[in-house]
């Protein structure tokens, strides 16, 4: 699916939307909805997401699944501007750190669990159901929120600056790594800290 000057959304009531090989979805802005359902992306020459000029929404029900099902092609979002997640179930990455979400901000909310492989350079997510939240980053990030019942890990490969609303689970491991590998907190005030 490809719209060269406009925006492409698919959405499903009470079904499943599955991009599967083959299924590269382009457009200005790109919206993915099963409202009962779930999302699959699975690559195999496809299966990637692309905003070219805004941002790309995926909104499901039940689970999401970023994977390489097949062995062969990355299954992948990008968005100039923001990518925006929203599960009823876990947001997973099942092919191991392969799949990729690149966009300037990223707004994951699940239930279940959160782990994907991300080149962002804003992060927000949410978990409120039993699982754990595993981000791995590449690139300056800021993250303005994190909220885990049970655990964060936050790997990030360039320098981090933990907003006021900062991050919030039983246990937080971050790791800043690389040249410019900095870790800073913001408070409310806007001081650093």
């Amino acid at each position: 699916y490809q719209a060269l000057a406009g925006n492409v959304t698919i959405s499903s009531i009470n079904g499943d939307v599955w991009a599967m090989g083959g299924a590269n979805i382009t457009g200005q802005n790109v919206s993915l909805s099963a409202a009962n359902g779930v999302v699959q992306l699975y690559g195999y020459d496809g299966g990637n997401i692309n905003a070219t000029a805004g941002n790309a929404t995926i909104t499901t029900g039940g689970a999401l699944d970023l994977s390489t099902a097949f062995g062969n092609a990355i299954a992948s979002i990008t968005a100039t501007g923001s990518a925006i997640i929203n599960a009823g179930g876990a947001i997973t990455n099942s092919d191991g750190n392969l799949s990729l979400v690149t966009a300037n901000t990223l707004d994951a909310t699940a239930v279940g669990g959160i782990a994907l492989t991300t080149q962002v350079a804003n992060l927000t997510t949410s978990n409120t159901g039993a699982g754990n939240t595993v981000i791995n980053n590449t690139g300056a990030l800021t993250v303005y929120g994190m909220t885990d019942p049970d655990s964060i890990t936050l790997n990030n490969a360039g320098s981090v600056t933990v907003g006021w609303s900062g991050m919030s689970a039983n246990g937080i491991a971050l790791t800043a790594s690389g040249g410019a590998s900095d870790i800073r907190r913001v408070s409310a005030s806007g001081a650093w800290s």
